[in-house]
């Protein structure tokens, strides 16, 4: 509905009636109901589903345990602080259940059991409900807990090659036990195009398979759970950012083992939360695009995944971005409105 032309009055005439529109329009919290938000969870744990699938036929049983355990603890955690904090249990909506995904599936499959446990907490307790729940979080809670945690992960574990199964659920793998099963295996010298696209790289347990990634992401913008504008961008960015030095010498397959399967996992399932991200499309964009661009940055410079702290830093500035963009739109608005203006006060003079 075109409210500017509603009215033959000068303030609706010079925009600001459009001011209004605009503002309504892309105003937050924009999630209502709690059905709508289990809806979308919905969406993305069915996404989600031949990931997780993927990563125990790739790294064996002990990657669906450390999902089980990412997940679970998210749900218990959230139980237990919304029954200290005497509020009504969030845990129906399903967002602790995704979060508890999101997180599981960027972890090694070597990491301590206890670790996923740490990162639901941190999660749903700290970076979720402290900030008031769901809707009212400022930064993606499972990328800053992965952020946060992220010195731990590369300490207590190491990142291993698709085809090297852990079935032992032991709270710790031992040295021993990792060793001798990285010692059966042997990686190709150099990975195909075909290997990133079915997933039979090194990684992190859900971040391996490029095509399943691809098509999580064409499920959820059908379903219109997410849109294309940050996915499209981010991983557009990200990969032309990492072709680029490879027309100075830089290892083309070493950047596509490190940084593709994080870039497009996360640019689907951690930079699209609607809580966090813009909902201008023109914002999208950049948000998106400021997504890849600080990943391969980090990459480049530090040789660390970027996404887990692109995200988070780019989640700050989502809400600056949408304020920029309404006012571009609403000073075209306001041009727009006084051009009409002048133009029927010229017609009536000719009129006279």
């Amino acid at each position: 509905m075109d409210i500017s032309g509603s009215s033959s009055s000068k303030s609706n005439s010079t925009g600001q009636g459009r001011f209004t529109y605009v503002f309504r329009r892309y105003s937050r919290p924009f999630i209502k109901g709690t059905e709508s938000v289990r809806g979308m969870m919905l969406d993305v744990i069915l996404a989600l589903i031949p990931v997780v699938a993927w990563s125990v036929f790739s790294f064996g049983w002990r990657a669906l345990a450390i999902v089980a355990v990412s997940s679970l603890c998210s749900v218990f955690f959230e139980l237990i602080y919304c029954r200290i904090s005497r509020k009504k249990s969030s845990v129906s909506d399903l967002s602790a259940v995704v979060s508890g995904l999101i997180f599981g599936l960027t972890l090694p499959v070597t990491v301590p059991l206890w670790l996923p446990a740490a990162g639901a907490f941190m999660s749903v307790v700290v970076f979720k409900q402290l900030f008031g729940g769901i809707g009212k979080n400022v930064i993606n809670p499972a990328l800053c807990a992965r952020a946060l945690l992220y010195p731990a992960v590369s300490l207590l574990s190491v990142v291993t090659p698709a085809g090297c199964r852990f079935n032992s659920v032991a709270p710790v793998l031992s040295k021993e036990a990792v060793a001798s099963v990285l010692g059966s295996y042997e990686p190709p010298s150099v990975y195909r195009a075909v290997d990133y696209i079915t997933g039979n790289t090194e990684g992190t347990i859900g971040e391996i398979s490029v095509i399943l990634i691809i098509a999580a992401a064409l499920f959820l913008c059908l379903r219109k759970t997410v849109s294309w504008h940050v996915p499209a961008a981010c991983a557009g960015t990200g990969l032309l950012l990492i072709f680029i030095p490879a027309l100075f010498g830089f290892d083309i397959n070493e950047a596509l083992t490190a940084v593709l399967g994080t870039l497009l996992f996360n640019a689907v399932f951690s930079a699209t939360d609607p809580v966090t991200s813009p909902v201008i499309p023109a914002g999208k964009l950049v948000y998106g695009a400021g997504c890849g661009i600080i990943a391969m940055a980090l990459f480049l410079i530090f040789r660390i995944s970027g996404m887990y702290i692109a995200v988070p830093v780019m989640n700050l500035l989502s809400k600056p971005i949408d304020r920029f963009f309404i006012m571009v739109q609403n000073k075209k608005h306001t041009q727009g409105g006084l051009k009409r203006e002048n133009r029927l006060e010229n017609r009536e003079i000719t009129n006279i």
